[in-house]
């Protein structure tokens, strides 16, 4: 029996006897019925997630412009586009927790790119997985080794004073991991619901895109404070400064202070 479409939030997997296809069509009307209620209830978090996503589009090209298909930031960047998509993609589709597995690889992701920009000789060996490789066994996300990233520059080194990059980033990133590991009341998707399948909650895809945005933040701020000539560039000027506008005026004063 199909659900009522009226049932908001309430969208349900069926089975059609008899009809072939029944797994693909239920799954397209769960997904499809997910989107609607998000779209409806949710457009201003959509419509700032088209922003956003015009603006990581930008990025991308600045520092494939700029640095080179080849630096560390600019190659990840792809890697780091295909985490924003599944996140998206969960998210408007009810998989709140999972959406934040997608978050956590992202700002993995955009502190390692960092990380390998100073080391390059270990980022073929890493994009390998050769036994000589950094991170093996572990991840970039501890605090003595950002805290010691963020002394490689002076630029890092101001930003981490103007943004606590390292506190703030390591909170969300343990935030991320209580989701990941499915730890806690908050993290668990399936006591949001009382039946088998993910539906549409407007409060949790508004906690997801907060953590979003927050990633969002820390990738234009990492960007930035390690290539600050960015700032000074007169190329691209028009992409550079669609980055730039995701920023709050106190924080992009900030990030602008750091040429």
């Amino acid at each position: 029996m199909r659900p009522d479409p009226s049932d908001k939030g309430r969208v349900k997997l069926f089975k059609t006897s008899g009809y072939p296809d029944y797994v693909q069509d239920s799954i397209l009307y769960w997904v499809r019925s997910n989107w609607k209620y998000s779209y409806e209830e949710t457009s201003d978090i959509l419509k700032t997630l088209s922003i956003l996503w015009s603006a990581r589009a930008s990025l991308a090209f600045v520092l494939n412009e700029e640095k080179g298909a080849d630096d560390p930031l600019a190659f990840l960047s792809l890697e780091i586009q295909a985490d924003i998509e599944a996140s998206i993609l969960l998210a408007v589709s009810g998989f709140y927790r999972h959406a934040r597995t997608a978050l956590r690889g992202w700002l993995s992701l955009a502190f390692l790119s960092v990380w390998f920009s100073f080391n390059r000789k270990h980022f073929d060996s890493w994009i390998h997985r050769s036994p000589e490789a950094p991170f093996k066994h572990g991840d970039v996300m501890k605090r003595r080794c950002l805290k010691e990233l963020v002394s490689k520059s002076s630029s890092l080194s101001r930003s981490e004073i103007e943004f606590a990059l390292v506190e703030n980033s390591m909170k969300l990133y343990e935030e991320l991991c209580d989701f990941v590991h499915a730890t806690g009341k908050k993290a668990l998707d399936i006591y949001q619901r009382a039946d088998s399948v993910p539906h549409f909650h407007p409060e949790l895809l508004k906690s997801w895109f907060d953590d979003f945005y927050q990633v969002f933040e820390i990738l234009i701020i990492l960007s930035f404070a390690r290539y600050p000539e960015l700032l000074r560039m007169t190329r691209h000027r028009r992409e550079k400064e669609e980055i730039l506008s995701i920023l709050s005026d106190a924080k992009r004063t900030k990030i602008r202070s750091l040429t």
